[in-house]
């Protein structure tokens, strides 16, 4: 399959750490409790806002969102700031069986999903989104990436959460290595660092016509041996 999208190039510099200050605020770490007991963590990030109840839509990886739909699952969504402090946490379950729905789903083939925040914390009912809170802009990745494109990500590695004792949002820059744009396959594979726990984030870069921060895709997994690393980004 071939795309006939023309892409646009850019000419000006990557700011990351512009473009970190801008899409942190959409980040969360999720930490996931089965009714089994296992328990993991990822990376979500918010993509839309329902507007009659202000619920966040986040996207992230579908492996990090795998749970069995029967029993309770528990879900914690935290936000952080610069210097690692908790800014928002809401706490809630999932079971299709009690409640009819669950808050989540997940693609039948691609390694994404999304996750639905509760319209309330669970500190006294504060609302967790504000009326003035906008998702990031999505943009079609055929027409803005190409291999050698500059990109970012971010997450909550979980090396570095056992090295500090906290979870601390940290950020990786690489180019895209290759575009992959088949009948079977549509992602591509970044030439950067990945781990444990940041899958499921945003990938994000510069929109070359209007110097905006735009999200890309979604980290989905590393691809390591002894000589080469990478991660595999997965258009939204």
């Amino acid at each position: 399959m071939t795309t006939e999208l023309p892409v646009v190039y850019s000419s000006k510099p990557f700011c990351g750490d512009r473009l970190f200050d801008e899409i942190s605020t959409h980040i969360f770490r999720v930490e996931v409790e089965t009714p089994d007991g296992k328990r993991w963590s990822g990376t979500a990030f918010t993509i839309a806002k329902m507007v009659t109840t202000n619920k966040l839509i986040l996207a992230t990886a579908k492996h990090v969102i795998d749970v069995p739909d029967q029993g309770v699952t528990w879900w914690t969504l935290t936000q952080y700031d610069s210097n690692a402090k908790v800014t928002r946490t809401v706490k809630f379950g999932s079971d299709k069986d009690k409640f009819g729905s669950r808050p989540y789903d997940k693609h039948k083939e691609l390694d994404i999903g999304y996750l639905i925040a509760p319209s309330v914390d669970g500190n006294g009912g504060k609302a967790f989104a504000t009326n003035e809170e906008r998702p990031p802009t999505l943009t079609n990745v055929w027409q803005s990436l190409s291999t050698g494109t500059r990109v970012a990500w971010a997450g909550f590695p979980g090396l570095v959460e056992a090295s500090l004792g906290f979870p601390h949002l940290c950020y990786f820059e690489g180019c895209i290595s290759a575009m992959v744009d088949t009948a079977t396959k549509r992602s591509y594979i970044v030439d950067g660092h990945n781990m444990s726990g940041v899958s499921g984030g945003p990938v994000f870069s510069v929109d070359p016509e209007t110097d905006k921060m735009i999200v890309v895709g979604v980290v989905r997994f590393c691809l390591t041996d002894q000589m080469f690393g990478a991660c595999a980004g997965c258009a939204i």
